[in-house]
């Protein structure tokens, strides 16, 4: 086998070839056909494929390592600080379900940070407040190459916090000096909204998340980013994914957004090519434990129905007004 690679017109040809041919006495008894060959070179060649494809995919698959030591930094404090202040969070839910605003130090470094706590609670709020799924969204979110939604750690082993003890909940990085996203001048977004709810889109199909309306598209400081000058850069923020997985819920591809602009008609080329990497194996490395084998085999199913539905816009209305190349 062999790769070559047309770096000025972007494009990598693999190359692979076998034969296969009969030896021995035994072939003088003309056991086999030359279509038994030519099935035994196939699986030959996908034997050599499948290799191929798990050491040229080992990128695509798993969290994006854009400004992974940054996300990591952040959920060391996430998974390890001390709650050293708590109050109740100013927007309180409309079901009743509690959450917090918290400082944390982390015992070793001494490094603060302010986030969000929401703690399980029995019932899981008919599924409207089941926190665990704070995480798996950003978890996917990364998976996918995207940075939208801040780093979350989830704890468990029991939380004290306001006086109040809890068996577990989802820490979520707090994002700074935030406002509604479509409060922000198109111009300061950071990046297109076509792209934005695309990909939101994408994420919100997998994760069964029927709850995203305005005041979930935030738009303030970034975790990751930084000017020139080190200050933070302003981009989007998706928050409130605990209603993710819901069984009631019904999304699609095709269903209308909160800014109105209609169905999904365009795809990120990142977002497309990682969906492909989205499978099985790395569902349940990263979801075993948390998800149901149910739901996990639920999460590959949605995938295959939005690669089913990108693939058909590539084929109805073309490769080029479909993938975006965006910057």
């Amino acid at each position: 086998s062999g790769v070559s690679f047309d770096e000025a017109n972007k494009t990598v040809t693999v190359s692979m070839q076998t034969s296969v041919s009969c030896a021995g006495d035994e072939c003088s008894l003309e056991l086999l056909q030359m279509d038994d060959f030519a099935a035994v070179a196939s699986q030959v060649l996908a034997k050599s494929a499948s290799k191929l494809a798990r050491k040229t995919g080992h990128q695509l698959r798993g969290v994006d390592e854009d400004h992974s030591e940054i996300h990591a930094s952040y959920l060391d404090v996430l998974k390890h600080g001390t709650i050293i202040s708590a109050k109740p969070t100013e927007h309180e839910s409309e079901y009743g379900h509690p959450s917090y605003s918290v400082v944390l130090r982390h015992p070793d470094t001494g490094r603060e940070l302010e986030a969000i706590f929401k703690p399980a609670v029995e019932g899981d709020g008919d599924g409207w407040h089941r926190p665990v799924m704070e995480w798996v969204a950003y978890e996917l979110n990364r998976m996918l190459g995207m940075d939208y939604i801040p780093p979350v750690a989830y704890r468990t082993g029991g939380v004290d916090v306001d006086f109040q003890h809890y068996e577990e909940g989802a820490f979520i990085l707090f994002a700074n000096n935030c406002r509604e996203l479509r409060e922000a001048p198109s111009g300061t977004r950071g990046i297109p909204l076509e792209r934005l709810l695309s990909d939101t889109r994408v994420l919100d199909t997998l994760l069964h998340n029927s709850d995203r309306h305005h005041g979930h598209f935030l738009h303030g400081e970034h975790w990751s980013l930084r000017d020139l000058e080190g200050n933070p850069m302003y981009r989007p923020v998706l928050i409130d994914h605990a209603a993710g997985f819901r069984a009631e819920a019904h999304v699609t591809m095709s269903h209308e957004n909160a800014f109105q602009t209609g169905p999904v008609k365009r795809i990120s080329a990142r977002t497309y090519l990682k969906l492909r990497f989205l499978d099985v194996k790395g569902i349940a490395q990263h979801f075993r434990g948390v998800l149901t084998e149910k739901e996990m085999v639920e999460l590959l199913g949605r995938r295959n129905q939005v690669l089913a539905y990108l693939d058909d816009l590539v084929e109805t209305q073309g490769y080029s007004a479909t993938v975006a190349e965006y910057p």
